[in-house]
């Protein structure tokens, strides 16, 4: 059976790295599909908060998803909305567990602090000034996956 994986935590919270280590004990085809990459491509830039262009980026990354299964057995989803946002949970095991894929999503815990360091020192963006803001709003509403 095909798998998607996608691992659930704050901006900052590790999940990229999570996706690194794990996809190297993964013996299957595998292949990860990353937001903020879809961005770039989409000419976005950085981070984008509106609803528009996330509705944009996890109808791509579902499309992509669906795509790379014809040729990989494990697709790992790098996207903190779908992480994040409950919803976008459910529509992603919806939509994609009806072509018989098993979607897994799984917890990476680290503590408000340390994500909001791990966003105000990257190096991948030139504004990192909203993050302790931002972090402390979406840890209020954040749901990790229950069992």
């Amino acid at each position: 059976m095909k798998r998607v994986i996608v691992p659930v935590g704050l901006p900052g919270s590790g999940k990229t790295t999570w996706i690194r280590e794990h996809r190297k004990n993964v013996v299957a085809p595998s292949v990860v599909i990353s937001g903020d990459e879809m961005r770039l491509m989409l000419g976005m830039g950085e981070y984008q908060f509106s609803g528009k262009d996330t509705d944009l980026i996890i109808n791509s990354m579902l499309n992509m998803t669906r795509h790379f299964l014809s040729r990989y057995s494990v697709v790992f989803l790098d996207e903190y909305y779908l992480s994040y946002n409950v919803q976008a949970r459910k529509n992603t095991a919806f939509y994609l567990e009806n072509d018989d894929v098993e979607v897994t999503f799984y917890n990476v815990y680290s503590d408000l602090g340390k994500c909001i360091h791990r966003r105000c020192t990257d190096t991948r963006e030139s504004d990192t000034s909203r993050w302790p803001n931002v972090l402390i709003e979406m840890s209020k509403d954040f749901e990790p996956v229950t069992p």
